[in-house]
């Protein structure tokens, strides 16, 4: 669930580690973002709209068969992910934490999104970016190419679960 919520729904990864299972309508599409940790909205709460894609993995760990229970916090512990970073990432040499990739997810959505859907109102609404979709103009637009992002969301498409 850690990777769907950053790198399909878009979510910081302290926005991750907060959700809890009660802020996701399966049923709608969506998902509510009650604590945002950005600056640019304000604080206030946030709705991100789920791509089908999203809806699909969720289901699938919210079933029970994705080794998930559908109560509490998502990501049971930050420990797990610390975890997992250390044992895949470091052997790499890949840093990912409290350094400029922390939200490595959270860019790689906000990059393919919005190549591939062509729509950055509705991207920069997602993120939680207030009013506009300045920011989302001044640093995402134009990085991948619209077939990039269509082979982003098609790849992830065709490994996804069936449930």
């Amino acid at each position: 669930m850690f990777f769907v919520l950053g790198f399909y729904a878009g979510l910081r990864t302290a926005e991750i580690l907060r959700a809890e299972w009660e802020d996701i309508n399966l049923d709608e599409g969506f998902l509510r973002v009650p604590v945002p940790k950005g600056i640019t909205n304000g604080g206030r709460p946030r709705i991100v709209e789920l791509e089908p894609l999203a809806v699909q993995w969720m289901r699938f760990f919210s079933s029970g068969q994705g080794g998930a229970v559908r109560s509490g916090r998502i990501v049971a512990s930050a420990w797990k992910v610390t975890d997992w970073k250390r044992r895949h990432l470091q052997p790499l040499g890949l840093s990912w934490g409290n350094d400029a990739y922390h939200n490595v997810m959270r860019h790689t959505y906000a990059t393919m999104h919005v190549a591939a859907f062509r729509n950055a109102a509705s991207t920069a609404l997602n993120l939680g970016h207030g009013h506009s979709s300045e920011i989302l103009e001044k640093h995402y637009r134009g990085l991948a190419r619209r077939l990039d992002g269509a082979r982003y969301w098609s790849t992830a498409e065709r490994h996804a679960v069936q449930p």
